[in-house]
């Protein structure tokens, strides 16, 4: 994009179309390892990949990451804990009952 300014844009734009997604923004980036950043959706994984394939065809370079709002953060959370406890044996768990070892008397 910073090569080609808003006619790379206006490809990704044609691209992502044919593919059955629609570009939500664009943003130059300067600096690290991309170019760009344009924000797309697609209306399956199908899309997407699609849309990867048909751009590495082409000699470009597309990392696709999917963006997650908040409660699906949080719902994964929550499964991952209870996965977490449940793969943890029960000795494993801390007892914070237990008085600490030399506390107490002698």
């Amino acid at each position: 994009m910073l090569r080609s300014g808003s006619a790379g844009v206006d490809a990704q734009r044609e691209v992502v179309g044919a593919c059955g997604g629609e570009v939500e923004s664009a943003y130059a980036l300067s600096g690290g390892r991309f170019d760009a950043a344009v924000v797309v959706t697609f209306p399956s994984e199908e899309a997407c990949l699609a849309f990867t394939l048909a751009a590495s065809a082409t000699g470009q370079y597309a990392e696709a990451m999917r963006a997650l709002d908040p409660a699906c953060v949080d719902s994964a959370r929550e499964i991952a804990a209870a996965a977490q406890r449940a793969l943890t044996p029960e000795d494993d768990v801390p007892d914070d009952t237990a008085p600490e070892s030399g506390s107490g008397s002698a």
